[in-house]
């Protein structure tokens, strides 16, 4: 059954890990690498304390932010190297995420800061509710969407994921052991931001919605740093 989150939870989002997968969505591999042939699924951990709730996108960084809208695995039973016909056994449930990122971090620091460029303390927000694994039959056919200021911008399916959630959760558990609460965004679809013509980044005042199907609709509104 879907769990609501309230600020009563917000300490669940300071204490989780974040994992993250880095373009398993194949269009959205093909538009930011040109290819969509992947060995194993790029992973970073994220450093911040993420806002379990998200309503505000507190920090907008040099015009260069955008929202991708992904599917997050909770963990609820631990494990290390979890066998891939195991994993969705360790699965608590599913949220909506949106994977925000700023590009100027990622790009333009010395040395590339890609890591940190994903890691501002409101970055990665996730909600409305968590929906119980027993509700969900099968999280590789679930129609996913995000939504800037009422225009869409991705529009998808789980089932084009590069690497379906058992196949992370065994890959990434082979690394780390991993801890109920964590949560691993999974992708995210074609649409990015930085991939269009022209680019299209986060505004002040600009609203991103993050929906999937049987999860529900995660709002967040941009607001500029103080």
């Amino acid at each position: 059954m879907p769990i609501a989150l309230t600020d009563d939870h917000r300490e669940l989002g300071d204490v989780a890990r974040s994992f993250l997968a880095s373009q398993k969505a194949r269009q959205s591999a093909r538009d930011l690498l040109d290819t969509d042939e992947q060995a194993s699924p790029p992973f970073w951990q994220e450093l911040a304390g993420l806002g379990w709730l998200g309503l505000h996108i507190d920090e907008v960084y040099g015009g260069s932010g955008f929202g991708l809208a992904e599917l997050v695995v909770v963990i609820g039973t631990g494990g290390h190297a979890i066998p891939k016909e195991k994993a969705l056994d360790h699965v608590a449930g599913y949220t909506c995420g949106n994977d925000v990122s700023a590009r100027d971090w990622q790009k333009n620091k010395p040395g590339g800061q890609w890591l940190l460029g994903k890691s501002f303390d409101s970055f990665g927000p996730t909600g409305p509710a968590l929906v119980t694994a027993d509700e969900i039959d099968d999280p590789g056919k679930l129609k996913i969407q995000c939504r800037l200021n009422g225009q869409t911008m991705q529009d998808s399916s789980t089932e084009h994921l590069i690497f379906p959630v058992d196949e992370l959760i065994a890959y990434v558990s082979s690394v780390a052991t991993l801890k109920p609460g964590d949560l691993l965004f999974t992708g995210t679809p074609p649409g990015v931001g930085m991939a269009r013509s022209p680019a299209v980044y986060l505004q002040p005042g600009d609203e991103v919605e993050v929906e999937i199907e049987n999860i529900g609709l995660l709002t967040n509104k941009c607001v500029g740093a103080a």
